[in-house]
């Protein structure tokens, strides 16, 4: 699959293997994907949470490509809209900087992601 990749500080559009989505995971051939401020920040470098090399672009729509076992309310054709914030639980940056509140976790920051362009 082709992904837009951050490498050595420089933006690429790479081909890199498609995933198998596990258990309770969705994959999305992505149709449209926005790049936010988040994103930017990665791409400059200043976003002290991103790990090199990775793929931007979190905010996106496409089409079900497979569904991992678990996942019973999509199916492969299905057209969605991904929301890249879950919670998870263990969110680093919620228990670093607001460890009262409900765990909050972002696809692009937290999780390794392979969303396919």
């Amino acid at each position: 699959m082709r992904a837009t990749v951050m490498r050595n500080m420089k933006l690429v559009v790479d081909n890199i293997p498609t995933p198998e989505p596990g258990p309770g995971e969705v994959l999305v051939k992505t149709l449209a994907c926005g790049i936010c401020g988040s994103d930017l920040h990665i791409l400059h470098g200043s976003n002290p949470f991103a790990r090199y090399p990775r793929i931007i672009g979190h905010e996106f729509a496409g089409v079900v490509e497979s569904v991992g076992i678990g996942v019973e309310a999509l199916r492969p054709g299905q057209r969605v809209v991904v929301d890249p914030v879950v919670s998870c639980g263990l969110s680093r940056l919620l228990r670093a900087f607001a460890p009262s509140r409900e765990s909050i976790d972002a696809i692009h920051l937290e999780r390794r992601r392979r969303f396919p362009a």
